[in-house]
C-alpha cells in the first residue's frame, strides 16, 4: 500500500480514504484529485473554539452531534469529500467514523487561501447534500456571517449578519445562535 499522497495523480475513493488514515497532511477529495489543506492561524482556532463549543453546548442532550476539522463530509455520489471546520449532524455515533454521510449544517471559517474556494467550489458541492439545510460562512476578522438556508422547496437562500447582536434561527436544530456567541464577545 502507497503511504505517501502523490497530488498529481488520480485516486478512487477507497485509495483516498486509506492514504488519509496514514497522512500526517489532510487533503480533500475532489473527482479523485487531492488538494492539500492549508494549515490554521491562531484566529482561525479560536472562532473554530467558539462555534465548536457553542454548538456542543446549546446540542447537549440532543440527537445531534459536532464534529470539527477532523472528520469528513461526503456528498452522495462521493466525488467529493474534504473536512469542514464544523459539522452538526444527526447521524449515529455508529455510524462511518471517518464520513459523514448527512450534515444538517456546516460552517466555514474564512480565510485568504481558501474563501474562494470555501464560498463557491465547496458550496456548489455541498448543495448536493439532501440532508444539508445550513451552511455558515464565518469571516474571523470582524464579525460577518454570511449564512445560508435551503427553503422548503430546496433553494438556497444567503443572509448576512454583521452586528454582535444578531441572531441567527436554526430551526431545524431548534436552537437559535447570536454572532456574540460565535465571536467571543
Amino acid at each position: 500500500m502507497q503511504s505517501t499522497i502523490d497530488t498529481n495523480e488520480k485516486y478512487s475513493v477507497e485509495a483516498y480514504l486509506e492514504l488519509e488514515k496514514v497522512s500526517t497532511v489532510k487533503h480533500e477529495f475532489f473527482y479523485g484529485n487531492l488538494m492539500e489543506m492549508p494549515g490554521n492561524n491562531r484566529l482561525h482556532n479560536r472562532i473554530r473554539f467558539f462555534v465548536e463549543s457553542l454548538f456542543n453546548t446549546l446540542l447537549a442532550g440532543t440527537a445531534f452531534s459536532t464534529s470539527a476539522e477532523s472528520v469528513k463530509v461526503a456528498t452522495p455520489d462521493r466525488d467529493f469529500l474534504c473536512y469542514p471546520d464544523i459539522v452538526v449532524t444527526s447521524e449515529p455515533e455508529t455510524a462511518d467514523v471517518y464520513v459523514i454521510q448527512s450534515p444538517i449544517l456546516i460552517a466555514e471559517i474564512l480565510s485568504d487561501s481558501t474563501r474562494r474556494h470555501d464560498m463557491v467550489d465547496k458550496f456548489i458541492q455541498y448543495q448536493k447534500i439532501p440532508s444539508l439545510q445550513y451552511y455558515l460562512l464565518i469571516e474571523p476578522e470582524k464579525p460577518l456571517v454570511i449564512f445560508n438556508q435551503k427553503n422548503e422547496d430546496g433553494d438556497w437562500m444567503a443572509h448576512t449578519f454583521t452586528a454582535v447582536t444578531d441572531r441567527i434561527k436554526l430551526p431545524q436544530l431548534d436552537l437559535e445562535i447570536s454572532l456574540s456567541d460565535i465571536y467571543g464577545q
